[in-house]
């Protein structure tokens, strides 16, 4: 989760200094950086311990941020951009709303 908040911002940095899709490089490897190819790094033993749903919804965001990216490599423009990533933010605020840490009593 923390990869992908940080990807956020690295997107929306890029897409307001270029104003040439073909010039959002930093964007499109910051969005590649948290696709499907960041989950090999989790830890097994934590992925265990997770509930299904959690993990559909995680593989989901990972899918989003590699179309997101292929997006971005295809030329789309910083509007067309910006939707994907406004339907990536919903979809972790939807997950936020879901699953919450407790503090131990």
């Amino acid at each position: 989760m923390r990869q992908f908040l940080q990807a956020i911002p690295a997107v929306l940095a890029d897409l307001g200094t270029n104003e040439s899709p073909q010039q959002f490089k930093a964007a499109e490897a910051a969005a590649r950086k948290v696709g499907m190819s960041s989950d090999e790094d989790i830890n097994p033993a934590l992925v265990a311990k997770i509930p299904l749903a959690f993990k559909q919804m995680g593989m989901s965001v990972h899918h989003e941020f590699d179309r997101l990216a292929n997006g971005i490599a295809q030329g789309e423009t910083a509007p067309q951009i910006l939707r994907r990533l406004s339907t990536i933010t919903s979809q972790c605020t939807a997950c936020h709303e879901l699953y919450r840490l407790s503090p131990r009593q």
